[in-house]
């Protein structure tokens, strides 16, 4: 993984400081932003196993922060169907074409951007899963769990039930910081079974835990400091437009997979 280790080992602790902050402030989007800036320069199976193990110690000092949160049944349900979803997505990770997964990856993003924008434009801010129905719960986070073993794109869960009640957001911070904690988890053992990590990977993101650090801790500034919806607003036209320009990437003649 050559990739890493050269001038470019900067971009990938920028992005990781990036998708640190946004995942700690507004509750989700770690895999999403690492993912819509790593997709130029690096393998999809390197974007997907570094970016999960990153995610790992961002989510496990988000559950920490929010331990004393009581999220009755909704957590164990969510989390449950997720890690059930992920085997799949590991799986199409492990067999699909790099070429196909960037397509899908981009593919991924900009619906997931265009279900928030919708769901804003009706709402004033997005919605949450946390009252949602109990169906919508499993079936949303068994999704979830495809999209964070095959791109690192859990937060799907959140995007299918924005539309369903209104937005609780220390609850919801509590609810997923445990989703994206298990499945996150899951997806790191169902990779390691298929033989897709390598020696680099691990030592990369080991390396990379400072920043992580570092972005759980501007995360909590801004959450403090900048209004969630406008921040939100900015973090969506940001991840549309990388996006697009991703899979137009991919359209390109001559493009390294």
């Amino acid at each position: 993984m050559p990739e890493l280790w050269n001038l470019q080992f900067g971009l990938v602790i920028l992005a990781t400081f990036v998708a640190s902050a946004v995942s700690t402030s507004v509750g989700f989007g770690f895999g999403i932003t690492l993912v819509s800036l790593l997709q130029f320069f690096i393998s999809p199976v390197q974007i997907v196993g570094l970016g999960l193990l990153m995610s790992v110690a961002n989510y496990l000092m988000r559950v920490l922060e929010t331990r004393h949160t009581r999220t009755g049944g909704v957590a164990l349900r969510v989390t449950l169907s997720g890690v059930l979803g992920v085997p799949l997505g590991v799986w199409l990770l492990g067999h699909a074409d790099p070429l196909f997964l960037k397509r899908f990856f981009s593919v991924a993003i900009i619906a997931a951007t265009v279900l928030l924008i919708l769901a804003w434009r009706r709402y004033n801010h997005p919605r949450n899963v946390v009252a949602s129905p109990r169906s919508v719960q499993v079936l949303s986070g068994a999704l979830g769990g495809f999209m964070s073993g095959s791109a690192n794109l859990g937060g799907f869960t959140i995007v299918l039930c924005s539309l369903v009640h209104d937005w609780n957001k220390a609850l919801a911070h509590a609810v997923f910081s445990r989703y994206f904690l298990a499945t996150t988890s899951a997806s790191i053992m169902g990779m390691m079974l298929f033989g897709l990590y390598d020696r680099a990977t691990v030592w990369a993101a080991f390396l990379l835990l400072p920043v992580v650090w570092v972005g759980h801790r501007i995360g909590l500034r801004l959450r403090a400091y900048i209004p969630e919806e406008q921040f939100r607003r900015y973090l969506m036209i940001f991840l549309a437009v990388l996006a697009v320009i991703g899979f137009v990437n991919t359209l390109w003649p001559g493009i390294e997979t």
